[in-house]
């Protein structure tokens, strides 16, 4: 994403910030009650770059929604919300369960990965970066020293696991999962009756929080049933979004784009949106282009696994199967010239399909063709349609069957710089598809292996502008450099990138809403979750309807206030006193110093990771 599409996103958040404003200070028209006056105070610490603003604009209308929830003809509406938030109680505990045992899956992962990696390094004698060894039937072995693939966690760090160009996306679906999460403490509390004191937004660094406080001593006379919809409402709220958004996205929404003029071309290929701008690949992929093909990979349909083929095929490992992957195919050469090159030198190295003989030539004749009849001044290449094969049976007497050694590193891109439809047409048909076969067990429309294992192209080949590039590299290295999408722009003033855009902030509002259902859950202080534990265990010892503390959303939700220490340390001064108390802090303590040390497990273990892997 560039600095101009960032500043667009952050521009919008301003607008939408400033507009909230001016609506909170409007003349109410809804006939709200209330004896406090409306009051907003804003503080910043330089010290610790914390902005705080605190508001209580928001009181008139938790008291209206008080009011309204208290009344007899909403008390349907009452009873049917006071269910929705014990289906969210219920949710909370088990996601307090699920995310326990998520941080212990990744703390025993990252442990395994550690110990694999000493025992490589201090045992076997290898570096854990990702080797690769040669076998004599030409295969090879690939060490994938990738420490990622360890992570059943993999923590969002701009800059180490996410471009620092995605940091809008990371900041506003943060801010929004936050205010997801207090809009459920916010009517759970309505819908009880506890006071509003204030709302509030803070600021540390560029990481936002939002925070609500109530009046704790109405929140103390409470049944723990009822404590447990207010602390669970928050995290029960970020989940439905969570399932709502997942829910969205694969409803194919895709097609809701050609109603604002995209027109998807996923059964052809995927459309360039964007190339770095320090990548050899950007003078030789334009924008707005479609790629066809990775090598003789269509791009036009998804694997067995049904995940995107340009994922799946430039991230896998070296030298390893891809699933429903056409066959092999070779090229056929002149014999005699091709003993005839050198077996070592500056040039693309090849290797016969039998794996017998090794030699290096000049790949780009040979490889940059689009349909695989590369024009050469030189007598190796024919002029006849037989121009790939699987074995050396499938080429002339005088010709053997060659293809890039792995370690060549070469990647064909096979690119249509104009892809237009007709206006009559618009499906894919034989005439508009690349001119590599996508099926090369049977002849067709596009070409295919004959009864004697020759690939034979079609008579009629279609006219296109397509071309092949050739990369000579790592091929996650062009899954970086180039992004793609399957919409293309019907009209020249409309965005390539804007499908994307929607997308990469989709996938990451998303992952907030999950990651902050399961955060909150876990059983630490100034967390929901431990809250949520103590009163959970409060209700399991005792029948008493006496609560155990008073509850300051206050102290869950925000980070950095000296504050919240106090009253940490005073949240859990019981009323009630006797063994089941005592019980519940020490299990309350337990499961928090557990996490903790859980984290710390997590953490050190991931940063010995890399360094290893490094």
């Amino acid at each position: 994403m560039s600095l101009l599409t960032a500043f667009i996103l952050l521009s919008v958040a301003a607008y939408i910030i400033r507009s909230l404003s001016k609506w909170l200070h409007r003349q109410p028209t809804l006939p709200f009650h209330t004896s406090e006056s409306s009051s907003t105070t804003l503080t910043f610490q330089p010290r610790n770059l914390h902005l705080r603003v605190q508001t209580s604009l928001l009181n008139p209308f938790h008291d209206y929604l008080s009011a309204l929830f208290s009344t007899k003809q909403h008390s349907r509406l009452a009873s049917v919300l006071d269910g929705f938030y014990t289906l969210g109680s219920i949710l909370g505990v088990l996601g307090m369960v699920a995310a326990l045992g998520l941080l212990l899956w990744n703390t025993a992962l990252l442990a395994g990965a550690t110990f694999s990696h000493f025992h490589r390094y201090y045992y076997d004698n290898t570096r854990p970066s990702g080797i690769v060894k040669r076998h004599a039937d030409g295969g090879t072995d690939v060490a994938d020293g990738s420490y990622d693939s360890a992570f059943a966690l993999r923590p969002i760090i701009p800059g180490l696991t996410a471009p620092f160009s995605e940091l809008p996306f990371i900041f506003l679906s943060l801010l929004i999962g936050q205010f997801v999460h207090e809009a459920g403490h916010f009517v759970s509390s309505a819908l009880h009756s506890i006071p509003l004191l204030s709302a509030g937004f803070s600021l540390v660094l560029v990481l936002p929080s939002a925070h609500l406080s109530l009046a704790s001593t109405p929140l103390s006379s409470l049944h723990p049933k009822q404590k447990l919809h207010i602390i669970s409402a928050g995290c029960f709220h970020n989940l439905l979004a969570y399932l709502l958004l997942l829910s969205l996205s694969r409803a194919g929404l895709s097609t809701l784009w050609s109603y604002v003029g995209y027109e998807d071309v996923s059964a052809w290929g995927r459309v360039i949106v964007h190339v770095d701008e320090d990548s050899p690949l950007r003078a030789h992929l334009p924008i707005g282009s479609v790629i066809t093909y990775l090598d003789d990979v269509p791009l036009n349909a998804t694997d067995s696994s049904g995940t995107d083929p340009w994922d799946t095929y430039l991230l896998r490992s070296l030298g390893s199967s891809y699933p429903n992957s056409p066959a092999q195919l070779g090229w056929c050469v002149d014999a005699a010239w091709y003993q005839a090159q050198n077996t070592s030198s500056s040039l693309s190295c090849f290797t016969s399909v039998d794996f017998l003989n090794e030699h290096c030539i000049d790949p780009v004749p040979l490889l940059t063709h689009p349909f695989s009849t590369p024009k050469s001044p030189t007598h190796q290449f024919h002029s006849n349609t037989q121009r790939r094969c699987t074995a050396n049976s499938a080429c002339f007497s005088t010709e053997t069957c060659i293809q890039p050694h792995l370690l060549s590193h070469l990647l064909r891109i096979t690119v249509q710089s104009s892809y237009r439809h007709d206006e009559g047409e618009r499906s894919p048909s034989a005439s508009a598809l690349p001119a590599f076969p996508s099926d090369m067990s049977s002849n067709g429309a596009l070409g295919g292996l004959d009864d004697d294992g020759k690939f034979s192209l079609p008579s009629s080949i279609p006219s296109t502008d397509e071309h092949v590039i050739l990369w000579s590299g790592p091929r996650a290295e062009v899954y970086d450099q180039v992004e793609v999408s399957n919409l293309l722009p019907s009209y020249p003033f409309l965005p390539s990138y804007l499908p994307n855009v929607i997308a990469t902030f989709s996938s990451y509002l998303q992952l907030t809403m999950l990651s902050l259902y399961l955060l909150n859950l876990l059983p630490l202080p100034f967390l929901d979750g431990s809250q949520l534990l103590s009163v959970l265990l409060h209700l399991i010892s005792t029948s008493s309807q006496t609560s155990p503390a008073d509850i300051d959303l206050e102290a869950l939700d925000s980070r950095a206030d000296d504050r919240r220490r106090n009253l940490q340390s005073q949240r859990w001064g019981m009323a009630d006193s006797g063994p089941s108390v005592r019980v519940r802090d020490m299990g309350t303590a337990a499961a928090g110093t557990t996490t903790m040390v859980l984290m710390g497990a997590c953490g050190a273990l991931g940063l010995l990771n890399w360094l290893l892997a490094g």
